[in-house]
């Protein structure tokens, strides 16, 4: 393989596994940030936001190196290649041991990919059913306030509302 080849190919690989790397690291941020969730912890679910956008700005970069490296690599291989070749169908023009390391790491990818992207779905889904939990507390604060869940004598509700001069929100 010609050494200006080897070198691009070589830069590919070392994106790969930083961007596997980086997968790695949000899938365990989500992980922590569900548990958060579960903890009540708002200071450390901000703080793991944060942590998470950076981490999902990291991948936004190295996906536009791997980006450019599989299009100019396409164009070492396939000369006047319309467009970039799938990460897959690239590596097919190479010899091993080359071939099998890109396509080893493409899968480890897709599997961390997708591992973000279930820790993804838990996490919104928490963080869901944490809005409608709180939603209903206010409501239901807002109709003891406002004298709403208020019945009379007779089992109907008061004409004029409740006034509620104080809330205890200690449980």
């Amino acid at each position: 393989m010609p050494d200006g080849l080897k070198q691009h190919v070589e830069r590919l690989e070392s994106t790969l596994r930083a961007s596997i790397d980086r997968h790695g690291q949000l899938v365990s941020l989500l992980e922590r940030k569900r548990a958060a969730m579960r903890d009540g912890n708002a200071t450390l679910m901000t703080d793991l936001t944060r942590l998470e956008n950076a981490q999902v700005q990291a991948i936004s970069e190295l996906e536009k190196t791997r980006l450019k490296l599989v299009a100019d690599l396409t164009l070492c291989v396939v000369p006047g290649s319309p467009e970039p070749l799938k990460l897959a169908d690239l590596a097919e023009h190479f010899p091993e041991p080359t071939r099998g390391r890109l396509l080893v790491m493409r899968a480890q990818l897709l599997d961390q990919m997708k591992a973000a992207q279930a820790q993804t779905a838990v996490v919104k889904r928490a963080g869901e059913a944490l809005v409608r939990h709180v939603d209903g507390l206010v409501k239901t604060l807002v109709n003891v306030s406002h004298g709403g869940a208020a019945y009379g004598p007779v089992g109907r509700t008061k004409e004029q509302p409740a006034t509620l001069s104080t809330l205890s929100l200690t449980a």
